[in-house]
């Protein structure tokens, strides 16, 4: 991980180098048959490093992880913390909306299961900027401003100015 963050420190953001650094640890995760906790972190520390193409699949396996070891609190927080990260990523990728979109909607359901309305609203916010982003008709700025405005009255004033600034960075003006 160190090798691969200083590569792309060095090489202003050259990806095809830190992917390199990161092959054993591709390996590692794709070799195996069940995710354990450390594993999850490990996945989501490198989810941005990989590939979009290796990082849904190895969130695809680790999800099945997560499932079957639903019992575990700190499973499903990860693996929510996984959702979410991926649907962010799709979101830099054309071909991808439609991922983002898919995520987005697991999250929410994951969000729900665990009471989880940080990871709820952000869900939403992501579901939103995919649906904007495909153009498919159910995008809605009334949710996104719903939204911003929950985060305003439970005083989550940090929360408020990350989604605005991601909703901004997306392309959407409230």
């Amino acid at each position: 991980m160190a090798k691969a963050n200083i590569s792309l420190l060095s090489t202003t953001n050259n990806y095809v180098k830190a992917r390199e650094e990161l092959t054993l640890i591709k390996e590692y995760l794709s070799n195996l048959n069940v995710y354990f906790f450390n594993d999850l972190l490990l996945l989501s520390q490198c989810l941005y490093l990989f590939d979009i193409d290796t990082s849904i699949q190895l969130v695809e396996k680790s999800l099945e992880a997560v499932k079957n070891n639903y019992d575990f609190y700190k499973d499903k927080k990860i693996g929510l913390s996984l959702v979410i990260n991926i649907a962010i990523y799709a979101l830099d990728f054309d071909d991808y909306f439609h991922y983002s979109l898919d995520y987005s909607a697991y999250a929410k359901k994951m969000a729900l299961s665990q009471n989880d309305m940080m990871g709820s609203l952000f869900a939403e916010v992501i579901s939103q900027i995919a649906s904007f982003k495909i153009g498919d008709g159910t995008f809605s700025k009334e949710k996104l401003v719903r939204t911003l405005d929950i985060c305003k009255t439970l005083e989550w004033h940090t929360n408020y100015d990350s989604f605005k600034n991601f909703i901004i960075k997306h392309g959407i003006n409230l």
